[in-house]
């Protein structure tokens, strides 16, 4: 079974955070729609112990997910600022487009050297990042939609080598979502 393609990065992120119970449970319950006894028996507890494990999983989504989802243009226009800064600016301008509290997660699977392996935080730290990584690796980006939202594919000699979702709150990025993990990008498709 897949998950339906609109379900966000963001979303999938969270639910990475949840432990292996609670996001079977949650996913279950809240998606499949499964009752709790079938519930119970995928997951191999009580009936209560899995209504508890869905309550939790709930509870974790709500806290972490956005408070409001930015119109279309609005997003747009920050991603666009973003990739300015990041490709032709400085690191001041990229902290502008960011913001403060923004939290960055990449994916390199375990086989892309140099990627954070725990989120950076903060405009500073990630902008520092951010624009290191520009400088030492000559990638072509374009925009395109990444999980219904405009994103950032990038290129190098004709092979996409890295994806960029991106959440925005008040025309400032709060989340960037990094995926350079080669076996999740197989299936990206490159520009003609």
């Amino acid at each position: 079974m897949t998950l339906d393609e609109s379900v966000s990065m963001a979303m999938l992120v969270l639910l990475e955070s949840l432990s292996p119970a609670e996001r079977t449970a949650f996913v279950l319950y809240e998606v499949f729609g499964l009752s709790d006894p079938e519930v119970s028996a995928v997951v191999g507890r009580s009936e209560a112990a899995c209504r508890q494990l869905v309550a939790r999983a709930r509870g974790h989504v709500r806290r972490r997910a956005p408070r409001f989802t930015p119109d279309h243009g609005q997003h747009v226009q920050a991603v666009e600022a973003f990739l300015k800064a990041c490709f032709h600016g400085s690191v001041e301008e990229l902290v502008r487009v960011l913001d403060p509290g923004v939290v960055l997660r990449s994916d390199g699977g375990g086989l892309v050297p140099g990627v954070a392996r725990r989120p950076v935080v903060g405009a500073v730290n990630v902008a520092r990042l951010l624009s290191g990584v520009a400088a030492r690796h000559a990638v072509t980006p374009r925009f395109s939609a990444v999980n219904g939202s405009t994103g950032l594919v990038f290129e190098s000699g004709g092979v996409v080598v890295g994806v960029m979702g991106f959440t925005v709150a008040e025309s400032l990025i709060t989340e960037i979502d990094f995926v350079v993990n080669p076996d999740k990008l197989q299936r990206v498709a490159r520009r003609r």
